[in-house]
């Protein structure tokens, strides 16, 4: 049974020719954390349904979020990105409480490529499957870069899926533009899907940090469950050095003379 979320002071319209959202009515509640909620709304008159995205702003953190993404968005406009259609920011009953927030209404997508590997209980997909999906990741992510945008997140979570199977990229609100003069912050990108030189701390980095965390996607869809599930930054460096090199290799050295792990990180148990 579906939950439904009562959003009774959400009024809204798209290019300002439907009204998508009247006050009273129930919404399909798709998703929800601490500092944003996903809606699935449908205009009365054509019965099209959207996505409704509410973010909460409790701080500059998350004004500097909404305008990433907006940004990122408006940008990049692809059949394998999701389409943002109005945003504006409004008061709402956010957890109870009467917030200011950030709206975004997008296209509806019926589910995500972390809902289907959930589903699955056959563990991995089909290759045909396989290929379908990573065409499709590797057009969006390719228009995305050439854009000079990196995502920054992403992982299963942030890839939906359209009834068709079309694939869309979602979730830009870690996109930054790629610039050689930028420091950027290494703790971004969850950390299964990380990359070496974020584990490593790096400041200046490229949207190369995309590419590692489509290639763990990839592999998570043969396998059924993420290839590198560490627990900590430390064990999910040793977890990148057994995949890539095995413990036996001397090209550990690397990440003694950089400091992280030392000699004493080698003789954890990373399983």
């Amino acid at each position: 049974m579906e939950d439904h979320y009562d959003c009774t002071r959400v009024c809204v319209s798209v290019n300002s020719c439907c009204k998508l959202v009247v006050r009273g009515v129930a919404l399909v509640l798709l998703w929800k954390d601490v500092v944003q909620t996903v809606l699935r709304v449908k205009d009365r008159q054509t019965q099209v349904q959207f996505a409704l995205k509410v973010m909460a702003i409790r701080g500059e953190v998350d004004y500097f979020l909404f305008e990433r993404e907006i940004g990122a968005l408006n940008i990049c406009q692809h059949p394998n990105v999701v389409t943002s259609l109005e945003s504006w920011r409004e008061e709402v009953i956010f957890s109870g409480v009467l917030t200011n927030c950030h709206m975004i209404v997008m296209e509806l997508c019926e589910t995500s490529l972390r809902q289907k590997l959930l589903d699955n209980v056959h563990g991995g997909f089909e290759i045909h499957s396989i290929k379908f999906i990573t065409a499709q990741l590797i057009r969006g992510l390719d228009f995305v870069h050439g854009k000079g945008i990196m995502h920054r997140d992403l992982k299963p979570d942030n890839i939906l899926l359209t009834s068709k199977g079309v694939v869309k990229i979602a979730d830009f609100g870690m996109s930054r533009p790629v610039s050689p003069e930028h420091v950027y912050t290494p703790r971004r990108v969850t950390l299964w899907y990380r990359s070496p030189e974020l584990l490593l701390m790096a400041t200046n980095y490229s949207s190369a940090v995309d590419l590692w965390s489509l290639g763990c996607i990839v592999a998570e869809m043969f396998l059924g469950e993420p290839l590198l599930q560490g627990s900590s930054e430390i064990s999910q460096v040793g977890k990148h050095h057994w995949y890539l090199y095995g413990w036996g290799s001397s090209d550990f050295m690397i990440y003694n003379q950089l400091g992280l792990p030392t000699f004493r990180f080698r003789r954890e148990k990373f399983w």
